[in-house]
């Protein structure tokens, strides 16, 4: 998965529709360029979608296809990725009494889901742990390690 990014002064990535306490993924260690191991001075070409960090060039295309190069940066969360231990994973799947609820637990948006106790839900752990730029589309196009479980967070066409 290689390394985080450097450290970014940034105050963290709003999701959007969550309770105050609730609303926040908070800054970690990193956020800015990955500098060090297989993806160290990656450049991304596609995103974001939606500009969270100030200094992340607004993309030229709506829908985030447009070309806007700069660095691929990551920010290796303890806080999003507090839901993606093993333990929590295997909850999810064994525990679900059906779809609805999986979908809701994964997405972090179900009543019995987590946000009370600031937990986001697997969707958004991917996303954050994984990094890219926050509400950017090529962060997970980039890296393989999110395709397969990012695929079970969409219905097929």
């Amino acid at each position: 998965m290689g390394s985080n990014g450097a450290y970014y002064n940034y105050s963290g990535v709003q999701i959007p529709d969550q309770p105050p306490g609730s609303d926040i993924i908070a800054s970690s260690q990193g956020g800015g360029c990955v500098t060090k191991g297989p993806f160290a001075n990656l450049t991304v070409h596609l995103g974001p979608v939606a500009n969270v960090l100030e200094d992340v060039p607004k993309n030229p295309r709506p829908d985030g296809f447009g070309y806007n190069p700069r660095c691929l940066r990551r920010d290796v969360n303890q806080h999003s990725s507090a839901v993606s231990s093993a333990n929590f994973i295997y909850d999810l799947i064994t525990g679900s009494p059906d779809i609805t609820w999986f979908q809701g637990v994964l997405q972090g948006q179900h009543p019995q889901g987590r946000f009370a106790e600031g937990k986001w839900g697997l969707h958004a752990a991917g996303h954050y742990t994984t990094g890219g730029d926050p509400g950017g589309v090529s962060d997970f196009l980039l890296l393989s390690s999110f395709l397969v479980p990012l695929s079970s967070c969409y219905d097929p066409p």
